[in-house]
Formats: structure tokens, C-alpha cells, sequence
């Protein structure tokens, strides 16, 4: 048995572990002759080629196989369990730190050999899956999952406090520092202020940027700022993040989601480690 160091599926032989393969890279190296359609093997041509000569398609009847319950492997670091010895070999670099392969375009180091496939995709710029509703294409598959969320609607994670429900569980990590207070991240490098989301941090960053620019206008015055028109406007904002935290809510039903979960796909796209 080998196995695809993609999937991590499990093939007989290295043969069909190489046609395994190639739906990953898409290489279709058998063309018909008779039409533009290519194939992975020679006997999907064979199959495809009676289409156009008439001949009668046989169908063979698989065998029945014994199902073989893959070995299981146990971590004995964190006791998470692996189904394979090869699965379980790249889950011991995440505790070790090994990283064997090497990125020839940047300096960043992988665990596996499929990790740094995906990762390089991200210096090549090819992105060979699209979307077929908007055009927007990605390098993996998966990003182009994540993507399409957005056009059906679906938000399978649901929020155990509120019962708000999100596309992925980034979004939901997000939405749930709401309730817990969260780990704030986004420090304010001009007053002690701290920010769970980086879209309150640029709000609260405008808030200094008016400052100085009333401070501006005050200087630029003689004095007469005390008399001011008709009309005029309070221009300073504080930016109350408990307060704040109630619309975060209302991200998922506006615009917002859509952009957090474009974003959740191109970080899959960019950021190809394994999570430590």
C-alpha cells in the first residue's frame, strides 16, 4: 500500500497511485482522437473511444473486498489519533518543529511535500480553480469551497451562546470574542486602547487622525474656535468596543462576512503551514 501525500489516500500499487495523482495536478495525458476530450489513463481513453466507434461498452462487475480497517496510530504526545503510519509521521513534526521542505522561492519550510506544493502556487500565481458564479479563482479547491459559501447562503456554524449561525469557524472565532471578551490584538500605538477586530482598530485609528486635524484647525483660528457656526459638528468618536461589540453581530447579515470569508480563502491560499 502507498499513499497520496495530498489526500492521504491509501493505493494498491505506485501505478495507480500515479493516476491517483493526477487528479490533483489536472494532468490529462491521453487524448482522443476523434474529439478534444483527454483522460488520466489509457483505459479511461479505451472506455471513452467506444462512444465514437459504436462498440458496446462491457461492464464489469467489481469483485467484493473485504473491508480492512486502516491502522490506527495513537500520538503519544498529545494522544490524537492518526489513521495512518505516514499521517502519523507529519503529525510528529508539529511537536518536534521539523520542517523538511523547503520553499525555493522564499524561506519558509513545510512539514510535508503537499504543504509546500500549495505553498509555492502562492509564488507561480496559478490559481486553476474558478468560480463559476463571479470568476474569482483560487489555487486550491478548498479556498474555492470556502469561497462559495458566500454565493449559496449556507452557515453551518452555529454560535452555542447566541444561536447566530456563520460560514466557517474563522468568522464564528471571531463573532464569539463578543461574549468572552476575547484575546484583544489590535493595540493602539498612540493611547492604551486595545481591539478585538481589526476593523474597530482602523475605525478607532480615524478617531486620532481628527484629532489632529481639529488640532490643526484650532491653531490655524487666532483664537476664534469658540464661536463656531451654525450647525456645526462634534468630529470626535470614541470607539466603545463593548458598545461596538453589539453591531458585530450584524457583520454576518451585511457585507462583512463576505469579505472575512474572501479573506478566510485567501489566507488558505497564502498561509500553507500546518497549524502547530
Amino acid at each position: 500500500m502507498v499513499a497520496c501525500d495530498v489526500c492521504f489516500k491509501e493505493l494498491s500499487n505506485n501505478y495507480t497511485l500515479t493516476i491517483h495523482k493526477r487528479l490533483h495536478t489536472g494532468e490529462k495525458p491521453f487524448g482522443c482522437d476523434h474529439c478534444e476530450k483527454r483522460f488520466v489513463s489509457r483505459s479511461d481513453l479505451t472506455k471513452h473511444t467506444k462512444v465514437h466507434t459504436g462498440e458496446r461498452l462491457t461492464i464489469k462487475k467489481p469483485r467484493p473486498t473485504p473491508t480492512k480497517k486502516p491502522e490506527s496510530v495513537t500520538c503519544d504526545v498529545c494522544h490524537k489519533e492518526l489513521c495512518s503510519r505516514y499521517t502519523y509521521t507529519i503529525h510528529m513534526r508539529l511537536h518536534t518543529g521539523e520542517k523538511p521542505y523547503s520553499c525555493d522561492y522564499c524561506e519558509k519550510k513545510f512539514v510535508s511535500s503537499s504543504d509546500l506544493n500549495k505553498h509555492k502556487k502562492v509564488h507561480t500565481g496559478e490559481k486553476p480553480h474558478p468560480c463559476d458564479l463571479c470568476g474569482r479563482a483560487f489555487s486550491q479547491s478548498s479556498s474555492l469551497n470556502v469561497h462559495m459559501l458566500i454565493h449559496s447562503g449556507e452557515r453551518p456554524f452555529p454560535c452555542n451562546i447566541c444561536g447566530k449561525r456563520f460560514t466557517t469557524k474563522t468568522i464564528l472565532g471571531k463573532h464569539k470574542k463578543v461574549h468572552t471578551g476575547g484575546d484583544k490584538s489590535y493595540p493602539c500605538d498612540l493611547c492604551n486602547k486595545t481591539f478585538s477586530y481589526k476593523y474597530l482598530y482602523n475605525i478607532h485609528k480615524k478617531t486620532h487622525k481628527n484629532d489632529e486635524a481639529d488640532t490643526d484647525e484650532e491653531e490655524s483660528d487666532d483664537g476664534d474656535s469658540d464661536s463656531e457656526g451654525p450647525g456645526a459638528v462634534e468630529c470626535n468618536v470614541e470607539i466603545d468596543e463593548d458598545g461596538a461589540a453589539n453591531n458585530v453581530n450584524k457583520e454576518a447579515e451585511s457585507g462583512e462576512e463576505s469579505d472575512d470569508l474572501n479573506d478566510d480563502a485567501d489566507d488558505t491560499e497564502t498561509n500553507q503551514e500546518s497549524p502547530q
